[in-house]
């Protein structure tokens, strides 16, 4: 994994490529077209993570791009999630701490999937949105015509058929799990062990 090399997978890693699974999966893009993305997460979600992409595929639920997160480098390994956000990339593993904090993310251990996340942004509890261009997704109400069919149908909410989905396998959507403080409406993940 060359490629990840200095970028998603620095030296300083707290897991390794064989903790790790690369996947390929189908998806419709935001043209209805057929796609083939890629993934790096856990070895122990691999499975399931296969899964649940098969069962967004069989809703027709769309995603505008699967990529490794590798791919929106711009010479700074800092901004590669910001960068990836921007794109609107779904991607999982990503070596980092949780933005503004010294905690490890949980997409360092490949165990949580950024869905769609222009459309489905991150809201801080002071208000910013990130990423930028995400800001009038932040207002969870948009319909069609102030949005456009697709967007509208990638925006993620609870109970919806993504959210039941990945529920459905045990994992947390950032849209819920830290309410109050802020919301994260990409992001789900599974972590380990729970208390």
């Amino acid at each position: 994994m060359k490629l990840m090399n200095g970028k998603s997978m620095p030296e300083n890693s707290i897991v390794s490529y064989d903790d790790l699974s690369y996947l390929s999966v189908p998806y419709y893009d935001f043209s209805f077209k057929i796609c083939l993305g890629h993934l790096i997460v856990s070895k122990e979600l691999k499975n399931e993570v296969l899964e649940i992409f098969l069962k967004l595929y069989d809703l027709k639920y769309p995603i505008e791009r699967i990529e490794l997160i590798d791919y929106f480098y711009n010479g700074k390994a800092e901004d590669l999630d910001l960068e990836s956000m921007r794109h609107n990339n779904t991607s999982a593993f990503c070596c980092r701490k949780v933005s503004g904090t010294e905690r490890i993310s949980n997409h360092s251990l490949g165990r949580a999937i950024d869905i769609n996340p222009k459309i489905n942004p991150y809201i801080s509890e002071t208000g910013t949105v990130l990423p930028e261009n995400g800001l009038k997704f932040s207002d969870r109400g948009l319909t069609y015509p102030d949005i456009s069919e697709v967007e509208e149908k990638a925006m993620i909410h609870k109970g919806d058929k993504v959210y039941d989905i990945f529920k459905s396998y045990g994992w947390d959507w950032g849209g819920e799990i830290w309410q109050g403080r802020y919301y994260d409406y990409h992001h789900f993940q599974k972590i380990k062990y729970k208390s």
